[in-house]
């Protein structure tokens, strides 16, 4: 029988969470920490500016591969639409 009122107590739970040392990720988070502070590099800056005229140019020429792409399913639509209008 249950009592109105009364709430058994649930018991807690065991959460360890075991912490390892990895040498190679602790070299990635550095090296990834000096790439985005530029680092003492002199050469960091130029790089990054590359890098962005790149990343540019490669937006450029997808948003140009995607207009021909709807460009020829455009035309291909027109010309089955004209193919059912006069030939069915």
């Amino acid at each position: 029988m249950k009592l109105i009122g009364f709430k058994t107590i649930k018991p807690r739970k065991f959460s360890y969470k075991p912490m390892f040392y990895n040498q190679d990720s602790e070299e990635f988070v550095n090296r990834l920490h000096e790439a985005t502070q530029g680092g003492n590099d002199p050469n960091s800056e130029v790089l990054r500016i590359k890098m962005q005229k790149s990343w540019k140019l490669r937006e450029k020429q997808e948003k140009k591969r995607a207009g021909i792409r709807n460009l020829m399913i455009a035309l291909f639509l027109i010309i089955l639409l004209i193919y059912f209008i006069f030939f069915i």
